[in-house]
C-alpha cells in the first residue's frame, strides 16, 4: 500500500472511531385502543424498568392527559415506560371506563391483557407495574388494585371513587354526579378484601389517593371511602379486625404558599404496604399541579405526578418546565 493510501486509510479509520454514537431515541406507539411511550433513557441501557399505565377520565383525549401529567417528561427523567388505554366511544358515548355497570372484570382484563403483551416485547420489570388514573380512569385503577393486585404492585385513585362504589359516570363539567357511595365503609371494605384474597398471591396493596376538598363532580367524600376501603381491606389481610377501621397515622399538614394550595396527608400501614390520602384544599375535579391552560387541571396544586412516582418508589431527576 502505497504512504497515501496508508494515510487515508488512517484517516478514515480514526474518523469513524472518533464519530460519536447516534442519541438514543424514545420508542412511541399509538394504536387503536392505546398508547405506549418507552423513554430514550432507558432505550438500549442495561437492565429494566418500571412501567406506569395511566387511566384517562371520560372525556380526557390522549394529548391532555399527556399534557396534564407530563407523564413522557417524567418517564425521561425516572428512566420508566408509560402505557395509556384508551376506551372507545362504540363502549361508552363519554369514553368512561364501564365500571359503573357492575361486571367490569372484561375491561380489567383488557388493560391486563395489554400490559402483558408490552412486557414479552419490552424489557419491563414485571413486578415494578404500577397504575394511576383519574375521575373514571380513577375508580378503575380501584377496581384493578383490588382485583389485579397480582399485576400491579400500587397504584393511584385521583378524584375517582372506590371498589364497587354505587354511581353514575360523569356526563357533564361541574354536575355534581358522582356521590359517596351510600355503601358503609365496612361493606366496601369487605368487597376489596375479598377480590384482594381472590387474588393468586394475596397481599396488601399500596394505594395513594388524590382529592379535591373542592371537587363538585366527584364529591369530596369518595376520596376518604377508597382510602379507608383499602385501609380496611388491607388490615384484614395481615389478620385485623374488619368490624373497625384501623387507626391512622396522625395527618401531616401542609400549609399553603403564594403559589401552592394548603393539603394534608392521611396515612394508614399494614406489614409492607400503605395507604394515603391527600386531600387538597379547595381544589376541584382537576388533576393536582397541572398547567392552568388545561381543563380539569390545577397549577395551584401539588405535583400528583410527583407524588405518585415518589409514592411507587419511582426515583430519579426532576423533568424541566
Amino acid at each position: 500500500m502505497t504512504p497515501t493510501r496508508t494515510l487515508c486509510a488512517v484517516v478514515l479509520l480514526c474518523a469513524a472511531v472518533a464519530r460519536p454514537a447516534a442519541a438514543a431515541e424514545p420508542v412511541e406507539e399509538d394504536a387503536w385502543g392505546h398508547a405506549f411511550y418507552f423513554p430514550a433513557s432507558a432505550a438500549g441501557g442495561p437492565g429494566r424498568v418500571p412501567l406506569v399505565v395511566y387511566l384517562h377520565g371520560c372525556n380526557q383525549p390522549r394529548w391532555h392527559a399527556l399534557a396534564t401529567t407530563r407523564l413522557q417528561a417524567w418517564a425521561e427523567a425516572r428512566r420508566f415506560a408509560v402505557l395509556l388505554p384508551e376506551q372507545s366511544r362504540l363502549r361508552n358515548g363519554w369514553k368512561c371506563w364501564n365500571w359503573f355497570l357492575g361486571d367490569d372484570s372484561l375491561e380489567m382484563d383488557e388493560v391486563v391483557a395489554l400490559v402483558r403483551s408490552y412486557q414479552d416485547r419490552f424489557p419491563l420489570l414485571r413486578r415494578r407495574t404500577y397504575v394511576m388514573g383519574l375521575s373514571a380512569g380513577g375508580v378503575l385503577a380501584a377496581h384493578l388494585l383490588a382485583c389485579r393486585s397480582d399485576v400491579f404492585r400500587a397504584g393511584a385513585v385521583h378524584s375517582g371513587a372506590a371498589y364497587r362504589a354505587v354511581g353514575l359516570p360523569e356526563v357533564a363539567p361541574g354536575l355534581d354526579v358522582l356521590g359517596a357511595s351510600p355503601r358503609a365503609e365496612r361493606s366496601l371494605g369487605r368487597s376489596a378484601y375479598r377480590c384482594l384474597q381472590a387474588t393468586r398471591r394475596p397481599r396488601p396493596v399500596s394505594v395513594l389517593v388524590l382529592h379535591g376538598s373542592g371537587d363538585r363532580v366527584a364529591r369530596p367524600a369518595n376520596g376518604r371511602q377508597v382510602a379507608l376501603q383499602f385501609a380496611w381491606a388491607n388490615a384484614r389481610l395481615v389478620g385485623g379486625p374488619l368490624d373497625a377501621p384501623p387507626p391512622p397515622i396522625p395527618a401531616e399538614r401542609h400549609p399553603a404558599t403564594a403559589h401552592q394550595r394548603a393539603w394534608s396527608v392521611t396515612r394508614w400501614e399494614a406489614d409492607q404496604a400503605r395507604v394515603e390520602w391527600v386531600e387538597i384544599d379547595g381544589m376541584g375535579h382537576a388533576w393536582s399541579g397541572g398547567p392552568a391552560w388545561i381543563p380539569f387541571s390545577d397549577d395551584e396544586g401539588p405535583d400528583a405526578t410527583r407524588l405518585a412516582l415518589d409514592f411507587f418508589g419511582i426515583s430519579g431527576g426532576e423533568p424541566a418546565r
